[in-house]
Protein backbone atom coordinates (compact mmCIF):
# COMPACT_ATOMS: atom_id res chain seq x y z
CA UNK A 1 0.00 0.00 0.00
CA UNK A 2 1.48 3.55 -1.15
CA UNK A 3 0.90 6.54 1.30
CA UNK A 4 -0.45 9.84 -0.49
CA UNK A 5 1.72 11.96 1.89
CA UNK A 6 2.99 15.46 1.06
CA UNK A 7 6.41 15.88 -1.62
CA UNK A 8 7.46 18.39 1.12
CA UNK A 9 7.22 19.66 4.69
CA UNK A 10 8.18 23.60 5.73
CA UNK A 11 11.43 24.45 7.57
CA UNK A 12 12.13 26.68 10.07
CA UNK A 13 15.37 27.62 10.99
CA UNK A 14 17.25 25.97 8.42
CA UNK A 15 19.23 27.28 5.21
CA UNK A 16 16.14 25.92 2.96
CA UNK A 17 12.26 26.63 3.43
CA UNK A 18 10.92 23.20 2.29
CA UNK A 19 12.81 19.91 2.84
CA UNK A 20 11.48 16.59 0.56
CA UNK A 21 9.70 13.40 2.80
CA UNK A 22 9.29 9.98 1.72
CA UNK A 23 7.37 7.35 3.09
CA UNK A 24 8.06 3.44 2.93
CA UNK A 25 5.48 1.51 1.16
CA UNK A 26 3.43 -0.57 3.30
CA UNK A 27 2.74 -4.51 2.79
CA UNK A 28 -0.31 -6.77 3.67
CA UNK A 29 -0.77 -10.01 1.93
CA UNK A 30 -4.24 -10.64 2.65
CA UNK A 31 -5.74 -7.14 1.50
CA UNK A 32 -5.96 -8.27 -2.59
CA UNK A 33 -6.85 -4.97 -3.48
CA UNK A 34 -9.46 -4.13 -0.82
CA UNK A 35 -10.19 -0.64 0.23
CA UNK A 36 -7.30 0.63 2.98
CA UNK A 37 -7.68 3.92 4.74
CA UNK A 38 -5.07 5.78 6.06
CA UNK A 39 -4.02 9.24 8.93
CA UNK A 40 -1.50 11.08 8.45
CA UNK A 41 0.48 11.83 11.14
CA UNK A 42 2.44 14.66 10.35
CA UNK A 43 3.27 18.45 11.68
CA UNK A 44 2.72 21.64 9.50
CA UNK A 45 6.75 22.39 9.47
CA UNK A 46 9.89 21.01 11.14
CA UNK A 47 12.58 22.83 12.94
CA UNK A 48 16.25 22.53 11.57
CA UNK A 49 18.56 21.00 12.08
CA UNK A 50 17.40 17.56 10.49
CA UNK A 51 19.44 14.90 9.32
CA UNK A 52 18.49 12.53 6.32
CA UNK A 53 16.60 9.81 7.42
CA UNK A 54 15.19 11.45 10.97
CA UNK A 55 11.31 10.57 11.75
CA UNK A 56 9.56 13.38 10.95
CA UNK A 57 6.09 11.77 11.32
CA UNK A 58 3.67 8.56 10.68
CA UNK A 59 1.28 7.16 8.59
CA UNK A 60 -1.20 4.65 9.95
CA UNK A 61 -3.05 2.28 7.69
CA UNK A 62 -6.36 0.87 8.82
CA UNK A 63 -8.54 -2.10 6.53
CA UNK A 64 -12.29 -1.74 7.93
CA UNK A 65 -11.82 0.64 10.80
CA UNK A 66 -9.06 -2.30 12.41
CA UNK A 67 -5.62 -1.38 13.11
CA UNK A 68 -3.27 -2.59 10.54
CA UNK A 69 0.12 -1.58 10.65
CA UNK A 70 2.02 2.02 10.11
CA UNK A 71 4.73 3.27 7.55
CA UNK A 72 7.54 6.10 9.44
CA UNK A 73 7.56 9.57 7.01
CA UNK A 74 11.56 10.57 7.01
CA UNK A 75 13.57 13.27 5.98
CA UNK A 76 14.92 12.75 2.73
CA UNK A 77 17.97 14.83 3.29
CA UNK A 78 19.92 16.99 5.69
CA UNK A 79 18.91 20.36 6.68
CA UNK A 80 21.65 22.50 8.41
CA UNK A 81 20.83 25.12 11.04
CA UNK A 82 20.98 28.96 9.91
CA UNK A 83 21.43 31.44 13.28
CA UNK A 84 18.80 34.14 13.00
CA UNK A 85 21.37 37.35 14.10
CA UNK A 86 19.35 40.35 15.96
CA UNK A 87 20.17 43.72 15.10
CA UNK A 88 22.32 45.56 17.23
CA UNK A 89 20.21 48.20 19.29
CA UNK A 90 21.70 51.33 19.43
CA UNK A 91 22.52 53.13 22.48
CA UNK A 92 19.88 55.83 22.81
CA UNK A 93 17.24 52.63 22.34
CA UNK A 94 18.50 50.88 24.75
CA UNK A 95 18.27 53.91 27.31
CA UNK A 96 14.73 54.26 26.50
CA UNK A 97 13.52 50.61 26.56
CA UNK A 98 14.96 50.57 30.30
CA UNK A 99 13.69 54.23 31.43
CA UNK A 100 9.78 53.50 29.25
CA UNK A 101 9.25 49.84 29.73
CA UNK A 102 10.13 48.75 33.66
Amino acid sequence: VEADIPDTISVVGGNVENLSIKCNSFEYSSLQNKTVTQELYLDRFVYAPIKKGDKIGEVRFYFDGEYIGSSYISADADVKAVEQKQKEKSFFRKIKERLFND
